[in-house]
């Protein structure tokens, strides 16, 4: 299985209303292939409803169009015990 590689991500960002917290963080993956990604997606969507991808863009790259860059803003929510 295709890995994800050169991954950043920025700090993640909670909001909380003491019953529930949602944490959301924003992902950049320069130069993934169809597969990494697709794979990534699956991933997330076994953990549905509790994470989700919230915005996603997604560009081919001008030098090697089979390589894609994916912006995602991916949140998840968490209830308060």
């Amino acid at each position: 299985m295709p890995a994800l590689r050169n991954v950043t991500a920025a700090s993640c960002v909670t909001k909380s209303n003491g019953q529930f917290s949602v944490h959301t963080m924003q992902f950049n993956v320069p130069k993934a292939d169809w597969e990494a990604l697709k794979n990534f997606y699956f991933t997330l969507q076994a953990r549905s409803p509790y994470i989700g991808i919230e915005q996603f863009t997604l560009q081919a790259e001008r030098a090697n169009p089979a390589l894609l860059t994916a912006a995602l803003r991916v949140s998840s929510v968490e209830i308060a015990k």
